[in-house]
C-alpha cells in the first residue's frame, strides 16, 4: 500500500528506504515500474542486487540502489572469522524466513563450507516465535561449536536468553548479525559475550562531500535535535543515502518557463553513473545492480552492558581490506584481504594496499617474490595477481607469467586504443587511480576458437596502481593488480 500511495503523487522522485529486505522485495518492483529510484540505507540482502558476480538476483528491479553492503560481504566475513580466527569448526544457523535472514544464514553456510567448516544444523523459526525448545533440542543433537542468529530483537532476545540457559549450548559462541547491533539489544543481559557482524561505525574524520558535514558535525546536530545518540549503526547510511540521491537530482534537474524538471530516466542514469562519492561511509560507487557500499564489514564483540552505542563497541575482527587497526584489543589486527576475496573495486584497491604493506620494501625480495606467486595463497588466485613495474614500463615482477619479468611493455595497447602501461603509470603518478581497459583472460574462450588465451579483443578489466617507494633506497615503484568484473573467479 505504501508504494502505491507514493507513486501516485506525480512530483515524487525517488524513495529513501526501506529499512528491512523484506519490504523491499515488495516495493522494489513497484517503484521500479512506476520509473522511481529507491536508495536503501539498511537493506542487505542479496536477492536484492545480485549475487556479486555480474548475475542479476530474483528480487533485482532497475530503480533500486543501496548503499549498504551486500550479505554476501557480511557471510564470509563471519565465516573467515568463525574458521580462522575462533577456530570454530561445527557451526548451526537459524533464521526467521525472511529475505534478511534466509538469505544471511544460506550465504554462511555456503561460505562456511567453502573453507572446511560444517553447518551440521539450520533452522527457521517464525516471525515473532517466542520458544526456541524445539531450535534448541535440534542444535544440542548437532554440538555445534557456534551458532550465527542474524535474528532482529523480537527472535534475537528470546533466542539468547534460551541459549544461555540450555545446559548443552550455553558454551556456544554466539555470533548475531546486524539487526542486533542496536541498543536495546545490547543492554540486555543475554547479549554480553556475543559478537556482531554489521557495518562500520568506526568513521573516524570522513566528510560528506555534498553538504561538507563530518560524521562528529552529524552526530553533534542529531544529539542537538533528538538527544543522546542514533540507535542502529545505520545512520550514517541513511545520510548518505539522502544527499546521494539529492545530489543526482540536483545534477539532472533543469529549468523550463520558471518551472523544474526532473527526468526520470536521466535520474536513473545519474545514479547508476555513482562512482567516487564521498560519504560519511567513505568513497561510494554503484554498479550495475545497485549496490553502492563499500563492501566493508566489521565484527564487535559485546563485553560491558554499560556499553549500548554500537559506536563504541570494541571491534575485533575487519573485512573488506584493512590490514592492521588500531585499538587494545589483542584480535583487532586480523583482517586480511587475499586475491579470492577481490570482487569489485574497492576490494581491489585495498588488496593492492595490503601488498604494499606486507612487502614492505620493493623490489621484492625472493622469499616474498615466491609467496607472492603461490597459486590459491593471499596473492595470488587464478587470474588475479601481483605487478611490480617502473616508471620505464618496465616490468620487474609479474605474479602470473615470470617469463615478462624484465620485458619493457610500455607501448601495450588493448583493441581499443588503450596504452595501458602508460595509463597505469599516469594513474600511480597521480597517488593511485583505477584503469580500464580489454585484456586477454586465461579463463574464458572470448571468441569461441575453443583456446583460452591468445584472444585479440579480451575481456574488460579493471586495474589499480600505485606509487612505492623503497624505504632504504628512496626508489619508486609501481605496484598493480586488476581482475575481470564479469568473471567471479573460484
Amino acid at each position: 500500500m505504501g508504494a502505491e500511495q507514493i507513486i501516485a503523487d506525480p512530483q515524487v522522485l525517488g524513495v529513501i528506504g526501506t529499512s528491512c529486505s523484506g519490504a523491499a522485495v515488495a516495493a522494489s518492483p513497484v517503484i521500479s515500474a512506476a520509473g522511481l529510484v529507491m536508495i536503501s540505507p539498511s537493506n542487505t540482502s542479496p536477492a536484492l542486487t545480485s549475487d556479486l558476480a555480474g548475475n542479476a538476483s530474483p528480487d533485482y528491479h532497475p530503480g533500486y540502489f543501496r548503499v549498504s553492503v551486500n550479505d554476501l560481504y557480511q557471510a564470509r566475513a563471519v565465516a573467515d572469522f568463525a574458521y580462522n580466527e575462533l577456530g570454530l569448526r561445527r557451526m548451526a544457523a537459524i533464521n526467521d524466513g525472511d529475505p534478511y535472514t534466509m538469505g544471511l544464514t544460506n550465504a554462511f553456510g555456503d561460505a562456511f563450507s567453502a573453507i572446511g567448516g560444517e553447518v551440521a544444523a539450520t533452522a527457521t523459526i517464525a516471525k515473532g516465535q517466542a520458544d526456541m525448545a524445539s531450535v534448541l533440542t535440534e542444535f544440542a543433537a548437532a554440538t555445534p561449536d557456534g551458532i550465527f542468529f542474524p535474528l532482529f530483537d523480537e527472535e534475537g532476545l528470546p533466542f539468547a536468553k534460551q541459549v544461555r540457559e540450555h545446559d548443552s549450548l550455553k558454551g556456544a559462541t554466539l555470533i548475531a548479525g546486524a539487526a542486533l547491533l542496536d541498543s536495546e539489544f545490547l543492554s540486555k543481559p543475554q547479549s554480553e559475550g556475543v559478537y556482531a557482524a554489521g557495518p562500520e561505525t568506526d568513521l573516524g574524520t570522513n566528510v560528506n562531500a555534498t553538504t561538507g558535514k563530518s560524521v562528529d558535525d552529524v552526530l553533534a546536530a542529531y544529539e542537538a535535535a533528538y538527544g543522546g545518540f542514533p540507535g542502529t549503526p545505520y545512520w550514517a547510511h541513511s545520510y548518505d543515502a539522502t544527499t546521494l540521491l539529492l545530489n543526482a537530482i540536483e545534477i539532472v534537474a533543469g529549468e523550463d518557463d520558471g518551472k523544474l524538471y526532473v527526468d526520470r530516466a536521466a535520474l536513473h542514469r545519474q545514479l547508476h553513473a555513482t562512482s567516487g562519492f564521498q560519504g560519511l561511509l567513505g568513497t561510494l560507487t554503484c554498479d550495475e545492480f545497485g549496490d553502492c557500499g563499500t563492501g566493508r564489514i566489521n565484527i564487535y564483540h559485546h563485553t560491558d552492558l554499560n556499553i549500548t552505542d554500537p559506536a563504541q563497541l570494541p571491534v575485533v575482527y575487519r573485512f573488506g581490506g584493512q590490514a592492521q587497526v588500531t585499538g587494545s584489543s589483542p584480535m583487532e589486527p586480523v583482517m586480511e584481504i587475499t586475491a579470492r576475496d577481490m570482487v569489485d573495486r574497492e576490494t581491489l584497491k585495498a588488496f593492492v594496499e595490503a601488498a604494499k604493506e606486507y612487502a614492505k620494501s620493493f623490489p621484492f625480495s625472493e622469499d616474498i617474490a615466491e609467496e607472492f606467486r603461490q597459486e590459491g595463497g593471499r596473492w595470488k588466485h587464478e587470474s588475479i595477481y601481483l605487478i611490480l613495474g617502473n616508471s620505464d614500463g618496465v616490468v620487474l615482477f609479474h605474479g602470473a607469467n615470470p617469463a615478462l619479468d624484465g620485458q619493457n611493455l610500455i607501448d601495450l595497447e588493448d583493441h581499443n586504443g588503450v596504452k595501458i602501461t602508460q595509463e597505469l603509470i599516469a594513474a600511480a603518478a597521480a597517488g593511485g587511480g583505477f584503469v580500464a581497459y580489454y585484456f586477454d583472460n586465461p579463463a574464458v574462450d572470448e571468441n569461441g576458437d575453443g583456446e583460452l588465451v591468445g584472444d585479440p579483443i579480451g575481456s574488460p578489466k579493471i586495474s589499480y596502481a600505485i606509487p612505492v617507494i623503497d624505504p632504504q633506497t628512496g626508489m619508486e615503484f609501481i605496484l598493480i593488480s586488476g581482475f575481470y568484473p564479469q568473471i567471479k573467479d573460484g
